[in-house]
């Protein structure tokens, strides 16, 4: 008897919990249409989007620095640089501020410009290894970079990390 009791009251919140749920989902797309910070929360998720993609790719990238002769690492490294419809490329780059700097503004823009030039080196990387992820071998590295822009940043006094973007 108490078993039955507690199905019928499992099922009963359940209903209410889908119902509520639907109801909600339904207000929340209403409001969300017609609110006018919705320019904000957009660009909220662009940036936490940004942010997940730089974390991943930073990830990755470290693991090809720690296994350099691991290709399943590149493979998945490029899989995540290029984005679905493969019309731009993605890297990530650090650089810490030169601590003989006297102003932390120069350090910070010194800083800020390694990283910028180590996401351009694996963006070159990224080139040569969506043609063949065997060559060239990390740490052997000739080329040109391409033209880059620094797309999210990420600032701290011991570092900048940036997420650069180009087209192939």
């Amino acid at each position: 008897m108490r078993h039955r009791g507690f199905q019928r009251h499992t099922k009963f919140f359940l209903f209410v919990l889908s119902a509520g749920s639907l109801i909600g989902c339904g207000l929340g797309r209403t409001v969300q249409a017609h609110s006018p910070g919705t320019a904000n929360r957009t660009a909220a998720s662009d940036s936490l989007k940004k942010m997940a993609l730089l974390q991943q790719l930073q990830w990755l990238q470290q693991e090809i620095i720690s296994r350099p002769d691991q290709p399943l690492l590149r493979q998945r490294w490029v899989a995540a640089a290029v984005d679905s419809s493969g019309q731009k490329l993605y890297a990530v780059g650090v650089g810490k501020p030169p601590p003989t700097f006297r102003s932390p503004v120069a350090a910070q823009q010194a800083a800020e410009r390694a990283a910028f030039l180590d996401a351009c080196r694996w963006l070159t990387y990224l080139e040569a290894w969506r043609r063949n992820d065997q060559r060239p071998v990390f740490g052997n590295l000739s080329g040109q970079a391409p033209a880059a822009q620094v797309i999210y940043k990420i600032v701290t006094l011991d570092q900048t990390i940036v997420l650069v973007e180009t087209k192939p």
